[in-house]
């Protein structure tokens, strides 16, 4: 499995009898690595921020990879902006 979510829902699929949640995103992130990249810096982040650690969730902001897609590095750096606010909610 490629994603780390894990929800039993199941989906009707023409090809497979049911998919699962994580079926699914499994699926869409084998079908790029650029999305792929995206969502794993994107869970990355997540886990910093759920696990109040301001330190490396701001190290990983400010050292995003150059093949990450431009779109997505600039919504994500937008947030460096709001890093005293960031930093003040997780204390």
């Amino acid at each position: 499995s490629i994603s780390e979510f894990k929800t039993w829902r199941s989906f009707p699929s023409p090809k497979y009898h049911l998919l699962t949640e994580s079926m699914v995103i499994d699926r869409l992130l084998s079908f790029s690595s650029e999305l792929k990249e995206a969502y794993d810096i994107f869970h990355l982040l997540m886990y910093h921020f759920r696990n109040k650690d301001d330190r490396s969730f701001f190290e990983l902001l400010k050292n995003l990879p150059d093949s990450l897609d431009t779109q997505f590095r600039d919504k994500i750096e937008n947030l460096i902006s709001y890093e005293e606010g960031i930093r003040n909610a997780l204390k």
